[in-house]
């Protein structure tokens, strides 16, 4: 009796043996699936990252172009001075140079009879000096 049931039992393992070599298998396929799937979802999360804070970036470079707009807008829409003047008077070295690029006249002369190198050194506008000098001003006399 106990040769059959010794019998019995070593042909059952293998069935069972089998069953659970194909169970561990699956918890190791399964495994395997889900930290590739987390390390896919982790490097997608990083790239969202990345590509937020270049919109981020650009915003604020956005957000900067707008202000320097909209004060030479302010500077164009002054009656009776010239854009340039009143920007070189004031220091707004980087309204000078937005109106020197569109093509603004750097030589221009206003009601008073003075340039804008004129105007940016009588208020020791020292850097927009500069700047309309090296954009072709003539130097005042």
């Amino acid at each position: 009796l106990y040769r059959i049931a010794m019998k019995r039992r070593r042909s059952r393992r293998p069935v069972q043996d089998d069953a659970d070599e194909k169970k561990n298998l699956r918890k190791i396929k399964n495994g395997m699936s889900a930290q590739a799937s987390r390390e896919r979802r982790k490097a997608y999360v990083a790239e969202l990252e990345q590509k937020i804070e270049q919109l981020n970036e650009d915003s604020q470079k956005l957000d900067k172009e707008l202000e320097l707009n909209r004060r030479t807008l302010q500077y164009l829409q002054r009656e009776g001075a010239e854009a340039l003047h009143c920007a070189a008077r004031n220091g707004e070295l980087p309204v000078v140079q937005t109106l020197l690029e569109n093509l603004c006249e750097v030589n221009s002369i206003d009601n008073d009879g003075n340039t804008a190198v004129m105007a940016a050194a009588s208020e020791k506008q020292f850097a927009v000096v500069s700047a309309l000098l090296s954009a072709g001003a003539d130097a005042p006399p």
